[in-house]
């Protein structure tokens, strides 16, 4: 986390200048959990700052990040200086009046009239921002957000926080590969390899190294967040092969069968076996009509 806490601080002195920051990574890699410490920070440092939290939809608010904030609000030992509401998902800083604010995009159209009730909004968090509408989305919210209000030199910031779908044509990760070397453009990369074990427990480390064993382009994904799909596959682990009629003769003895009904899209009929010990399954026939 030195990288990216150094980057946010030369961009609020002034010696480094940006549009965005963005924390990729996989799962258990403290992405979300240092974001919402640094908008803490951001509050503490400027009496004049307020941070803005957004996700895709309002309902997914209150399990994430509110109540990642709410955590390192008590972890700082700091509750009493902060009131808190839950309708609407609020945290004001009681010395200032500056607000955490939380707002989900699915009525982009309510926000558009926002002003912070005390000084301008520093820092607007997208989390899981691949889940968005795409990058119009975020360029309009930085547009209904990101203004000074009055404030000369307000130095303003947009942090996007997210998993990289396995799919290389997932907006976010063609936006991501378009800006590297950008130099308005800060990227940083977390993974849970460097975070410590007594942070994730032995439950999550065991999870991950059964993963890599058994399923390593999923554990790639999922774990250390690279982008492993090239963009069109619905299934990245299919092997094409030709069977002789005795070995479909043999797993025929042990298949399932199934159906799926269809009139307008097609009826499909299938047979595949199943072995449980590589966990593979075998198409062994098909039959597919419409009306």
């Amino acid at each position: 986390c030195i990288a990216p806490y150094r980057a946010l601080h030369s961009f609020y002195d002034g010696s480094l200048d940006m549009l965005d920051m963005v924390f990729k990574g996989g799962r258990g890699g403290i992405k979300s959990s240092f974001a919402s410490e640094l908008a803490y920070e951001t509050m503490l440092q400027d009496p004049n700052a307020n941070v803005v939290f957004g996700r895709r939809f309002k309902s997914d608010l209150k399990d994430s990040v509110y109540t990642t904030f709410l955590k390192v609000i008590a972890a700082n030992g700091s509750i009493d200086d902060w009131e808190i509401t839950k309708s609407p998902p609020r945290c004001t800083y009681k010395p200032t009046g500056t607000s955490a604010y939380f707002f989900g995009f699915d009525n982009a159209e309510q926000l558009k009239s926002f002003t912070p009730e005390a000084g301008y909004v520093k820092l607007l968090v997208f989390e899981e921002a691949d889940e968005m509408l795409g990058n119009e989305q975020m360029d309009s919210a930085a547009d209904t957000f990101l203004r000074s209000n009055g404030y000369e030199g307000a130095r303003q910031l947009r942090l996007k926080v997210f998993n990289p779908p396995a799919s290389k044509s997932n907006f976010m990760n063609e936006w991501v590969s378009e800006h590297i070397g950008d130099p308005d453009v800060s990227i940083f990369d977390f993974c849970y390899t460097n975070v410590p074990r007594e942070w994730l427990g032995e439950g999550f480390l065991l999870r991950a190294e059964k993963a890599k064993r058994e399923k390593p382009d999923w554990y790639r994904n999922n774990y250390l967040g690279e982008v492993t799909g090239e963009g069109g596959e619905l299934f990245s682990n299919v092997e094409e092969c030709e069977l002789t009629d005795d070995q479909v003769a043999e797993l025929e003895s042990t298949c399932y069968q199934g159906l799926d009904f269809g009139y307008e899209h097609p009826m499909v009929f299938i047979r595949v076996h199943y072995d449980p010990e590589t966990d593979t399954v075998t198409p062994l026939f098909e039959h597919v009509q419409v009306h």
